[in-house]
């Protein structure tokens, strides 16, 4: 593709978008290694040193405290990637810095309420969900906190440095469980590993930035507070996708449901992995490109990251296909539900199959519609939980997560095209993630033999393979060009 003298100085700016992927993805992918190794051996030692009972109660806990953390700000912390991301990035010094510690003192001012709030809620209140919530109080501003700061470097363009955060967190929380597992200290110190692995990515980002900034953008708007809540309520949405199951199952289902849903889930979520691999870089490069018009540059942007993304995804989930039950059974005493785990499993492949049009439109000015879409997937999915846990349990809370899925898959593919006239995928490949949905849905309630499944997942595999062949060989051709510069 031939580009115009704007369209190669904003590349220019930006670093290549080769570059630009490989730095930020070279970040991204170490810190996803290091959060799958810490997450996996976190799950471990957490199914050892606490009982089916107290694990599920751990479970719901978390995810109730994680969720307060990443809303209680009101999703005003986007403003900086709005504000700074479209900026000239030249300079080398982090943007922003009066903006961001004004964000920064409002969220810790509600996060500190919303701990005394969460306590109150739950005075006199006994049980594992309540004790555990209890000790985990902290995790709130820890996680607000950091939220900030990871947002502020992405929105500056540190993709890289921003991304290994998660890694951060997760390696540091595993650290101090496996202490915890040695040391005997039960359900304090996994309370401890958990407040310390969320406050640890703040820690180091502000150490980091020490002489690296720049003041301007300083001031907060109205507009500014309205583009946060609508985030907000996009990020609440797709977090209560994975997290509201949990606490569904924890008040609807049965102990043995809930735990079993936390371990399928955790494994399903690698099944992003390929994508959350591009997103951070993508979310700022797509603003840049249409700040400046250029349309062509961000809709390529999203082809190439959506067909990298769900090639991996299907080479994972084809894995999970063959050994996922044997793996899973390594985790705790309390049996597997296979069942919900290729559901889990499907549900994400459609998502990483339909590609980031979510962060597209939040990227223009469609983020109302982007807004609705996400605020009715979430709607359907408590309706579904609410008529299916009830019944059956963890693979109830699966199918529900299948259907709002699906509705906001279709949904936010349609608004792309109709309004943005960005197409997202041709009929083909459309037609592969279909057949590899529904082959993981058919191999999970029984109607498909699991090694014709995972035959019909390998033939799509080859498909995709072949049909972006170009684009593959174009990535492959540019990261060895990158890679032989540097060394030499």
């Amino acid at each position: 593709m031939a580009f115009s003298a704007a369209q190669q100085a904003n590349e220019s700016a930006l670093q290549s978008s080769d570059k630009a992927y490989f730095t930020g993805a070279l970040g991204v992918l170490s810190s996803r290694v290091a959060a799958i190794l810490a997450g996996v051996a976190s799950l471990w030692l957490l199914t050892r040193i606490l009982g089916s009972e107290a694990f599920a109660g751990y479970s719901v806990a978390f995810s109730i405290v994680v969720l307060l953390g990443y809303s209680i700000g009101l999703g005003i912390e986007r403003s900086l990637l709005l504000r700074i991301s479209g900026l000239d990035p030249a300079g080398g010094r982090l943007q922003g810095a009066r903006l961001m510690r004004r964000i920064l003192i409002v969220v810790a001012v509600l996060s500190s309420l919303a701990v005394v709030g969460t306590l109150l809620t739950i005075a006199g209140e006994t049980g594992p969900k309540h004790d555990f919530l209890r000790l985990l109080t902290p995790v709130i501003p820890a996680v607000a906190i950091s939220l900030v700061l990871i947002t502020w470097y992405q929105a500056n363009h540190r993709v890289g440095v921003s991304q290994t955060m998660q890694g951060l967190n997760d390696a540091t929380r595993c650290t101090l469980f496996g202490i915890t597992f040695a040391a005997g200290l039960g359900a304090t110190g996994v309370a401890a590993g958990a407040i310390l692995g969320a406050a640890a990515p703040a820690v180091f980002l502000a150490w980091r930035a020490m002489g690296q900034t720049r003041p301007e953008p300083a001031t907060i708007g109205l507009s500014d507070i309205g583009d946060g809540i609508q985030f907000l309520i996009m990020r609440m949405s797709k977090m209560g996708l994975q997290h509201l199951g949990i606490i569904a199952l924890g008040i609807l289902g049965t102990t043995t449901g809930t735990a079993q849903f936390a371990v399928a889930l955790r494994f399903a979520t690698l099944i992003e992995s390929g994508q959350t691999v591009f997103t951070p870089t993508f979310a700022p490069r797509v603003r840049r490109h249409l700040s400046l018009n250029q349309m062509d540059l961000a809709a390529r942007e999203y082809r190439i990251a959506r067909v990298t993304g769900f090639t991996a995804a299907l080479g994972l989930a084809l894995i999970f296909m063959v050994v996922g039950e044997p793996i899973l059974r390594q985790f705790g005493d309390f049996g597997v539900s296979s069942e919900a785990f290729l559901v889990l499993i499907a549900s994400y492949l459609m998502t990483v199959g339909a590609g980031m049009h979510s962060t597209f439109l939040a990227m223009t000015d469609q983020l109302g519609r982007s807004t609705a879409t996400r605020v009715l997937s979430i709607a359907i999915f408590a309706l579904g939980l609410w008529i299916l846990v009830p019944q059956y349990d963890a693979f109830g809370a699966a199918l529900a997560f299948m259907i709002a899925t699906a509705v906001h898959e279709t949904v936010g593919v349609i608004i792309l095209m109709r309004y943005l006239g960005v197409r997202p995928c041709t009929l083909p490949e459309a037609a592969v993630v279909v057949t590899s949905c529904a082959t993981l849905c058919g191999a999970g309630i029984g109607f498909v033999p699991i090694m014709t499944a995972a035959g019909i997942l390998a033939a799509m595999l080859a498909a995709t393979a072949l049909y972006a062949h170009k684009i593959f060989f174009g990535i492959a051709k540019d990261l060895y060009r990158i890679a032989f510069r540097r060394a030499t």
